[in-house]
């Protein structure tokens, strides 16, 4: 693995509208004979909060975990380096093909900014990884051929005595072990601004999977952030700091999106 002064593997502030998903997939089984299957997966999550982290990595260690047909965009003072956003939300009210997912969904997701797509030019995101407690969406993702890993997560939100919330989340399982602790002064609950994302893409078992995102989202507030990564996780696969802690934008709302396959 390379290695890079840490001082360079800085949290730079970023807004990335939150990744949670209303899914139809449309699937064709590998046999011309067999009859044409398809799976209609619907996803919408509400009352949900998302930190967002982008930091930068080692060029090698992110090509060597994306596909030849994307090009990573690269980080402009050194293009050894490119970025890796690490995304974590929990959302208190979700429902999986209209079925309400008991308990909180608490997911982690890993992105690497690209600047191209088969030679054209595109602004997107690569998923380098996905971790959640709903096993539901799980089961559906992996029909799709979408590697999304389940995980178990804590989390938590107290008040603290200056009038902001102090949040802690804890992931374990399928090598993405992380926790991090947020100061945040809650956002304003309105205007509510309704935001798409940049198309997001994955390689899943059957091809290329998409993922694109409609959020409909409270005015942005600060976070100041402390984050700790296990060693041997796939996140530190990245050269990511052990630990970092800065301050970021913090996101409320509640979201939408689709996810296909090819």
């Amino acid at each position: 693995m390379s290695s890079y002064p840490r001082a360079a593997l800085r949290a730079v502030a970023i807004v990335l509208c939150p990744l949670v998903v209303a899914v139809t997939v449309a699937l064709q089984s590998p046999s011309a004979s067999a009859a044409t299957r398809s799976w209609s997966v619907s996803t919408v999550e509400q009352d949900c909060y998302e930190f967002n982290e982008m930091l930068l990595a080692p060029m090698t260690e992110l090509r060597a975990a994306v596909p030849a047909r994307y090009e990573i965009a690269p980080f402009p003072p050194s293009p050894d380096l490119g970025y890796l956003l690490v995304s974590d939300h929990q959302c208190g009210r979700v429902e999986v093909n209209g079925h309400r997912w008991p308990g909180r969904h608490v997911s982690t997701m890993g992105l690497t900014l690209l600047q191209s797509r088969d030679g054209v030019p595109q602004e997107a995101f690569f998923q380098l990884w996905y971790g959640t407690t709903n096993l539901s969406l799980v089961a559906q993702a992996q029909l799709l051929g979408l590697k999304v890993r389940p995980v178990a997560a804590t989390e938590s939100v107290e008040a603290d005595a200056t009038g902001r919330n102090r949040i802690t989340m804890s992931f374990r399982g399928s090598g993405l072990d992380h926790r991090r602790t947020a100061l945040v002064t809650e956002p304003a609950a309105t205007p509510v601004t309704e935001v798409q994302s940049a198309p997001i893409y994955a390689a899943g078992r059957r091809g290329e999977v998409t993922m694109a995102y409609q959020n409909a989202l409270r005015p942005t507030s600060v976070a100041t952030v402390d984050v700790t990564i296990d060693a041997g996780t796939r996140l530190a696969e990245f050269d990511l700091p052990p630990t970092y802690a800065g301050e970021i934008q913090f996101r409320r709302g509640g979201w939408r999106s689709s996810i296909t396959g090819s």
